[in-house]
């Protein structure tokens, strides 16, 4: 199953490490892939590395990608996670 979905960034500090690393150890418990997608910028949402580069900030939003068995629950615990129901 291949699910997109908009969510937007509504920590006042962005995505900044603590989040991202945070956001990583949550998407590695799913076996599906997480991508996100910042404008031209595609990212594996399984590397802190990766998520840091799209250099997020308050208000960003993003575009998750969810591709595997359990695209539904990784998508609604990362909804759950970033605090709000998506764009």
């Amino acid at each position: 199953m291949k699910i997109s979905k908009k969510i937007k960034v509504m920590d006042p500090k962005g995505l900044h490490l603590r989040v991202a690393a945070q956001l990583v150890l949550l998407v590695r418990k799913y076996k599906s892939n997480v991508f996100i997608q910042k404008g031209l910028g595609l990212v594996n949402a399984r590397s802190v590395l990766c998520l840091l580069q799209l250099a997020v900030v308050f208000g960003a939003e993003l575009t998750f990608i969810f591709d595997g068995d359990d695209a539904l629950q990784a998508l609604e615990a990362i909804q759950k996670f970033l605090g709000n129901k998506g764009a």
